[in-house]
C-alpha cells in the first residue's frame, strides 16, 4: 500500500501516512485526513490523489511554507517514485510503494552524489560524517524557518495594531468632527462660538481629542504598512528558503 514516512523532524520520525484510495489532505487542521502536529505546517498543506493504473500524486494547497519533491518545488500535480522524499515545511517524509505503481510510466531517477566537507576529523569521527551534517544543515533551515515565522507573528500584531489605531482614531475624529459642526449650525443664529469647536474638549496641554485621535489614526497608518510590508517580506523569505543560494543547505557542494 503506498505511504509517507515520516523522516524529520524526530518527534514525528516514524509516522505512517497512509495513502487511501480517495484524495486526502495532510495537514495540522482538524479537518485534514491525514493530521501532523506541526507548527509551520498549514492547516490544508497538500494533498495526495491517487491517479488511474496505480501511483499517487501530491500538489500544494497554497501552504504558508511549500511543498517541495526532492529539492522542487511542487507548482502543480506532481507524481511521486518510490524511495522520492517529499518535503512539507519542515516536515520530511519518504514516499514508499510497494506495489512498484510509482514508478510507472517514469524514467528512474539517477541518485544525488552528496559532497560532504569532513575537514580534518579523524579517521574513527567519520563513521556518521554524512547523517550529522545532515541533520546540521536541516537543524539550521528548520532554526530559519522558525525565526521567519516568529518575524511573521511580529508583523502580524503590528499590522493589526495598526488597523485597530488607525480606525479607531477616524472613528473618534469622525465623531468629535461631526459633532462640532451640528453644534456651530445650531449656535449660528446666536453670533456665538460653540464650546469645544470643532473638535471636542481638551485632554492636556491644550489638544482636543479631536486632535488626537486624529494623531494616532495617522500613527495607526503607518503601522499598518509597515506591518504589511513585514508580511510580504517574511513570505518571500519563506518561499525562497530552497532556492536561495545564500543559505548553506542550498550550498552547490549538496546539490551535485
Amino acid at each position: 500500500m503506498p505511504r509517507l514516512i515520516v523522516i524529520h523532524p524526530p518527534g514525528l520520525e516514524g509516522t505512517v501516512l497512509p495513502v487511501g484510495e480517495r484524495r486526502q489532505v495532510i495537514g495540522r487542521g482538524s479537518a485534514a485526513d491525514l493530521r501532523l502536529e506541526d507548527p509551520h505546517l498549514s492547516a490544508a498543506h497538500a494533498a495526495v490523489v491517487p491517479v488511474g493504473g496505480g501511483g499517487v500524486t501530491i500538489e500544494d494547497l497554497g501552504s504558508r511554507n511549500g511543498t517541495m519533491v526532492e529539492r522542487e518545488r511542487v507548482s502543480r500535480p506532481r507524481r511521486l517514485r518510490d524511495g522520492e522524499v517529499v518535503r512539507l515545511g519542515t516536515v520530511h517524509a519518504r514516499y514508499e510503494d510497494d506495489t512498484g505503481a510509482g514508478e510507472r510510466g517514469h524514467t528512474a531517477a539517477m541518485p544525488r552524489a552528496v559532497a560532504y566537507h569532513v575537514g580534518s576529523q579523524a579517521a574513527h569521527q567519520l563513521n556518521n560524517v554524512a547523517g550529522d551534517q545532515y541533520n546540521h544543515y536541516i537543524e539550521r533551515r528548520d532554526s530559519f524557518l522558525r525565526q521567519v515565522a516568529a518575524y511573521r507573528s511580529k508583523a502580524r500584531a503590528v499590522f493589526w495594531l495598526g488597523v485597530l489605531m488607525m480606525f479607531g482614531g477616524a472613528a473618534v475624529y469622525a465623531y468629535f468632527l461631526l459633532r462640532g459642526m451640528g453644534d456651530f449650525q445650531s449656535s449660528f443664529g446666536s453670533g456665538q462660538m460653540p464650546r469645544d469647536f470643532p473638535f471636542g474638549p481638551d485632554v492636556g496641554l491644550g489638544a482636543p481629542i479631536g486632535l488626537v485621535a486624529f494623531g494616532v489614526g495617522f500613527v495607526g497608518n503607518i503601522l499598518f504598512w509597515i506591518g504589511l510590508i513585514m508580511q510580504i517580506v517574511a513570505a518571500a523569505r519563506a518561499r525562497k528558503v530552497d532556492v536561495d543560494p545564500r543559505h548553506s543547505w542550498n550550498a552547490p557542494a549538496l546539490r551535485r
